[in-house]
């Protein structure tokens, strides 16, 4: 029997809880340390080791020496940590070293199993699946809620969830041809639902994809517990990403399940190697299916349903916003689309029914009667003769369903003059039974949308120049009298072409006088200028990100370059002057001498508080405002010929005094020779003050003053704008009663007035003036005004 005794080197891991393991977490803060137990001797006498020297090989690439050492029982025992960066099985060798420095492979190695902290992986929840992950669905209906979890290790970039659906009778929305009325075809999808703040409602959104929203996880170590936080600390490192997103299925009426699954892209699953980026196919949930029965959409309560009118059939389905509902806003002699739908109580639409033909009624909401309606209540039927609705399903016929109506609506009433300029305010009703086709089952539903029908250049904008007659100035020409009957070439011709005071904007003769005379600030004047020489100055400025460059019509052009301008630029300000005094020898006062009154005596004039005169200065010319309340609040400064003085006068009630008590220290700026005031006793019983001498002023005040009333308030001009508020042209429609008698339509009922007083809530914003104005440019622009 052998006496030899053989010594082995070993290793050992401890992780960072100081426990032996064969396995970590690929964290820098998760380290293994390694021991190599080196005995001193081996039991080969031939081979002597030094202990003192170990190298170790992680296979990962890393190979490090030993540096600390422990003497134990006569071995020695040496160590190395190391981190992982990432997870696989790793085998994890030493080299040992003989006395003769020569290396040797030790005997053992250890297989060391390093794990993600954060698994690449995802789940699908829903409060609703059943015992066999099963998802009950109502046919047009959303689904309940899937939250999909997923997350990914701190290397790996964070995936998007892909799916697909099999077994299915419909084709996936985003594979339906591009069609503005694929809504109306069968499909399925899958949605997001987004909150939208300015509307303060629900929306649902095809996806192709489920996008997640991703957020940092952190770890750190707290003693030897690992804790995971989305929060970044100094202690911590980064562990990888998670985020969560909640989809919705719909999906039309069929007799077998569907099946939905879920899956990552396993082609973009890679990690960090030395030298490049490898595949790893790790053991992750990549794919969950779920499969679901499609249940029919019905009416539980008939009389719950109802028709929705749109103008594309793009309405909300159940608590969505309804975006596209008709707009309050239309245009007579018009063609206005509308799509029918079928819908049910929850207000999702019943593609499985079969729609009938629909009848309509369109219902006069406003406060007077169109010439031939029914009855003689606001609220009475209106006359075909004033409308006509066509059928357009033919223009839809590849859509392949049966549960819409498509038709046009075309309001007129430009015979009838008593209403052409009117607003009006109407209601479409439409009625129509559907068939279940599955159930035989009919429905009759009902529905309505209310509107208000403008007039064709129902609000009218002119810009200041933009009132020039062309026909007329070239008419003012005509000297010879053999050309002033000549209206055929002045008239016909010259006026068809260049137009006159009456034509529109677009006139060539006005267009050409306001690009001439408001030349310069149309070009240079950053505040009022046309967009196209905004652009311009913007790129002196090496700013083109400034302005949204845009081709439009011309027409759409002139009213983005007027609705551009800020609102005190666009209005203007009223003229405020309240000092018009000289009336420049004309004999009406309406622009020159307007705060000009008629003339005072100034022996016998009694002036009031509150009411001012005019002085004129003879030798000057010059026109001087005097305060009637200066005098008064000078106390004790009225002559003894004063009846009533300031402090004598009852509660409210308005001091009056004679003109003709003036003395100097009533503060005017009345210039005068001292031969015109003598010294009295105030009646206050103050020192003696300088009045008037009544004797001497009779005589000669002529020489030197005339008064007048005086007349308060501004002339109201309108100035710095670039709207010519003094156009007749500029504001609404004519209407044919003017007189505003009881009984008779006025512009109030459906609109906004258009004046220098009408706000910018009245101008800006949905359905507002400048909504309207563009609406009916682009109607006029795309041809769709007839007649």
């Amino acid at each position: 029997m052998s006496n030899a005794r053989t010594n082995y080197a070993t290793i050992s891991a401890v992780d960072y809880r100081g426990e032996h393991v064969l396995s970590s977490y690929n964290l820098p803060i998760t380290p293994l340390t390694f021991f190599a137990n080196v005995p001193t001797q081996t039991g080969d006498d031939a081979l002597t080791l030094n202990n003192t020297e170990v190298t170790f090989d992680y296979g990962d690439g890393t190979i490090e020496e030993a540096t600390s050492i422990y003497t134990i029982g006569g071995s020695n025992i040496l160590s190395a940590g190391h981190s992982f960066e990432l997870p696989g099985l790793y085998t994890v060798r030493m080299v040992l070293r003989d006395c003769n420095n020569n290396a040797i492979i030790a005997s053992q190695s250890k297989d060391i199993e390093i794990e993600d902290y954060v698994t690449n992986t995802f789940t699908v929840t829903c409060l609703e699946l059943d015992t066999g992950y099963k998802l009950n669905l109502s046919a047009g209906e959303y689904s309940t809620p899937l939250t999909i979890n997923a997350q990914s290790p701190f290397y790996q970039d964070f995936q998007d969830i892909y799916f697909s659906v099999s077994s299915t009778d419909c084709p996936n929305y985003f594979n339906l041809d591009n069609n503005k009325h694929k809504h109306l075809q069968d499909y399925f999808s899958f949605y997001d639902k987004q909150f939208l703040p300015n509307l303060t409602g629900f929306e649902y959104t095809e996806i192709t994809k489920v996008a997640l929203s991703s957020e940092n996880l952190y770890v750190w170590l707290s003693g030897t517990e690992l804790v995971t936080s989305s929060t970044k600390s100094t202690s911590s490192v980064l562990a990888g990403t998670s985020g969560t997103q909640v989809v919705y299925f719909k999906t039309v009426e069929q007799d077998t399940p569907v099946y939905l699954s879920f899956y990552k892209d396993r082609k973009n699953i890679f990690s960090r190697g030395r030298s490049n980026y490898s595949n790893h196919n790790f053991l992750n949930n990549f794919t969950i299916s779920l499969s679901s029965a499609v249940g029919a959409t019905a009416i539980q309560n008939p009389s719950a349903g109802h028709i929705s009118i749109t103008s594309n059939g793009l309405d909300n389905e159940g608590e969505e916003i309804n975006s596209f509902e008709m707009s309050p806003v239309q245009y007579k002699n018009t063609n206005i689309p509308f799509i029918l739908k079928p819908k049910n109580q929850n207000q999702f639409t019943m593609k499985s029914l079969s729609a009938g033909t629909p009848e309509f009624v369109l219902i006069n909401k406003g406060s007077f009667l169109l010439p031939g309606s029914n009855g003689v209540d606001p609220g009475s039927v209106v006359s075909t003769d004033y409308y006509s609705i066509s059928n357009l399903n033919n223009t839809l016929s590849s859509i392949g369903t049966s549960f819409w109506y498509r038709g046009a609506l075309k309001f007129n009433d430009s015979l009838y003059s008593s209403t052409s300029a009117i607003v009006m305010n109407i209601q479409l009703s439409a009625r129509n039974f559907y068939l279940d086709t599955e159930t035989s089952t009919e429905y009759d539903l009902s529905g309505s949308s209310s509107f208000s029908l403008y007039p064709k250049d129902y609000y009218s904008l002119y810009k200041v120049n933009e009132d020039f007659d062309f026909e007329g100035m070239i008419k003012d020409l005509r000297f010879q009298e053999v050309l002033r009957d000549d209206n055929i070439f002045f008239t016909d011709y010259i006026g068809s072409i260049f137009g006159g005071v009456s034509s529109n904007n677009a006139a060539l003769g006005k267009t050409l006088y306001e690009s001439i005379i408001n030349f310069v600030q149309n070009t240079s004047d950053i505040d009022v200028c046309n967009i196209t020489a905004l652009e311009g100055l913007s790129k002196l400025v090496d700013n083109e990100t400034l302005i949204y460059h845009s081709n439009h019509p011309p027409e759409i052009k002139r009213l983005i370059n007027l609705f551009s301008v800020q609102y005190n630029k666009f209005r203007g300000y009223q003229n405020q002057f309240s000092q018009n005094f000289d009336p420049r020898n004309r004999t009406t006062r309406e622009t020159y001498g307007s705060n000009l009154g008629d003339e005072v005596s100034f022996l016998t004039y009694i002036m009031s508080g509150g009411e001012d005169i005019v002085a004129y200065e003879k030798f000057s010319g010059n026109y001087t405002q005097l305060n009637s309340y200066q005098p008064l609040s000078l106390s004790g400064t009225l002559s003894a010929d004063q009846t009533i003085l300031p402090r004598e006068c009852p509660a409210n009630d308005i001091a009056t005094y004679s003109l003709s008590t003036y003395n100097e220290n009533w503060g005017w700026p009345l210039v005068l020779p001292e031969s015109l005031f003598t010294s009295q006793t105030a009646l206050d019983g103050s020192s003696a003050v300088q009045v008037t001498n009544l004797s001497a002023l009779s005589a000669g005040m002529d020489d030197f003053y005339t008064f007048y009333q005086y007349i308060c308030g501004g002339n109201n001009t309108i100035t710095n704008g670039i709207i010519d508020w003094s156009n007749p042209q500029t504001g609404i429609m004519d209407t044919p009663y003017p007189t505003g008698a009881v009984g008779e339509p006025t512009h109030s009922l459906g609109s906004k007035e258009l004046t220098f007083n009408t706000g910018i809530s009245g101008l800006e914003g949905d359905n507002n003036i400048f909504d309207i104005m563009i609406r009916d440019s682009l109607f006029g622009s795309l041809s769709l005004f007839e007649g």
